[in-house]
């Protein structure tokens, strides 16, 4: 004996059994669908993915397995043979990322066509928030309190194939301009924005640890841009305590005989006509009451000597020979001018000073003397020469020269500290006689010396009488009547009387 089930089928589209009793079952053949009768007496869908049927209408959204891959539909389709291009290929159940994590075999596109050279890429257009704001990736874990060594919300390391090749350029991340569509700006534009990193102990918002390596071209930081650089902060190079700095540099000196810790070199450009400068210091004080003790604008402090090592020479402020390139060349030019607690040099110490080249005090001009003053030179101490063949005395253009007329007790009048009166021509007397010269270098304080310059006669000179503005000279012969005209040098020396 056997037993045959029949169940409600039909072979219309889109059929389904209606006034059935609860539990029934039926098949639509043409849509490849099995259901049953619920309680209500609906027909109810089993199949929630059908093999695909050419008798069937699909809806959009509906999912069919066709040739082994599963399909969901993007449009509308009327019953007809399968045509891929209605249809989604949905990867196989192997090829899903589950919610909580797995492993993803092939490159990745966000709203964006991928290519196999990309592993992940993010396209489409922006879609910001209320404020106006928009992120392609926002990184936001929660650091759970396991985590307690590092963490790290993105690494970058990467490793090259083992085989024999050159690879140009490696970089881990990298920023490039933002190309602007027709009509669009951009107000600022940041390759790399780091801000309200307060919380840690310490903060860093770029820390570099890239060593040295003899034979490579390592750089911790290279700026190769021609932009301008800007720092508001403070800058330490080997230093770290910035307090009362702005540049701190306490880098070791080393890597060559001739070594400097701020080595300015550079070329001045054909635009910059009118000055340029390797140092430009301009100090200014704040608006507010205080009193600053000392404003320097360059220092040179002496440092520690090392036990063991010695310094033979330490400058201060060097200009070398080979600062000679203008047509003039100053090693060292003050223009204060004069007023109350201005000095254009001042020396303190008690170190002595020495000037290896001519110098001149008093007037711009080039010296011809070791030391050649235009004006007075005051002196607290003794004005002292050790020169054998030079002495104290008066340089050629302080003299002059007068003749006396008629007779020799006629007054002459020469204004100079220092030079020669020729008497007029008479006989020699053993009697005094005097006359006067008008000389406006003359100070009443101050002493006239004269002597005998040229005669055959042998006279006795002396000066009788020193005024402002004038002294008398007397004179008379030991015995000799010459007639002739003898000529005097007289100096004067500057002297007060307190």
């Amino acid at each position: 004996m056997s037993t045959i089930i029949k169940i409600l089928r039909s072979l219309v589209k889109g059929k389904r059994p209606t006034g059935r009793s609860e539990g029934e079952v039926w098949v639509n053949e043409a849509d490849k669908q099995f259901g049953f009768i619920d309680s209500t007496g609906a027909a109810q869908d089993l199949l929630a993915v059908r093999p695909f049927s050419a008798t069937s209408d699909y809806a959009v959204g509906d999912h069919v397995m066709q040739a082994g891959k599963l399909y969901r539909a993007t449009k509308a389709i009327t019953a007809s043979a399968f045509t891929a291009t209605d249809w989604d290929v949905l990867p196989a159940d192997d090829k899903y990322l589950p919610l909580t994590g797995g492993t993803l075999t092939g490159a990745l596109g966000i709203e964006a066509a991928n290519t196999p050279n990309n592993k992940f890429f993010i396209g489409g257009p922006t879609k910001a928030n209320a404020a106006g704001n928009h992120f392609s990736e926002i990184i936001a874990p929660a650091i759970s309190k396991e985590t307690h060594g590092n963490f790290g919300s993105v690494l970058s390391n990467p490793s090259t194939e083992a085989a024999a090749f050159t690879l140009h350029e490696a970089g881990h991340f990298s920023a490039r301009g933002i190309r602007l569509g027709a009509g669009s700006a951009i107000d600022f534009e940041y390759g790399l924005r780091v801000s309200e990193m307060v919380s840690a102990a310490n903060a860093f918002g770029a820390y570099i640890t890239t060593g040295s390596v003899a034979g490579k071209n390592n750089w911790n930081l290279y700026a190769d841009g021609t932009a301008p650089n800007f720092m508001a902060g403070a800058l330490g190079i080997r230093a770290t305590d910035l307090a009362g700095h702005n540049i701190r540099v306490q880098r070791p000196l080393t890597g060559a005989s001739n070594s400097s810790s701020i080595a300015n070199e550079f070329a001045v450009r054909s635009d910059v006509t009118a000055t340029a400068w390797a140092f430009y210091s301009s100090v200014s004080t704040q608006a507010a009451p205080f009193t600053l003790n000392v404003l320097g604008h360059y220092a040179a402090v002496g440092g520690a000597v090392g036990a063991g090592s010695t310094i033979s020479n330490q400058y201060g402020f060097l200009a070398a020979d080979s600062l000679t390139q203008a047509t003039n060349n100053f090693g060292f030019r003050g223009d204060l001018d004069s007023a109350a607690n201005r000095w254009n040099f001042y020396a303190n110490g008690t170190a002595p000073n020495a000037y290896a080249g001519n110098s001149s005090f008093g007037a711009l001009k080039v010296p011809t003397e070791t030391i050649d003053a235009t004006g007075n030179i005051a002196a607290t101490g003794s004005v002292l020469s050790s020169g054998k063949a030079n002495g104290v005395g008066y340089k050629t253009g302080a003299g002059g020269t007068i003749t006396q007329p008629i007779t020799r007790t006629a007054g002459v009048t020469l204004h100079a500290v220092c030079g020669s009166i020729v008497l007029a021509p008479a006989a020699g007397l053993a009697t005094y006689q005097t006359f006067t010269v008008t000389n406006s270098a003359v100070h009443a304080t101050d002493v006239v010396h004269i002597s005998q310059k040229s005669g055959t006669d042998k006279y006795i000179i002396s000066v009788t009488r020193v005024a402002a503005g004038a002294f008398d000279v007397t004179f008379a012969t030991t015995g000799g009547t010459t007639t002739e005209q003898p000529e005097f040098s007289f100096a004067i020396i500057r002297a007060v009387a307190a």
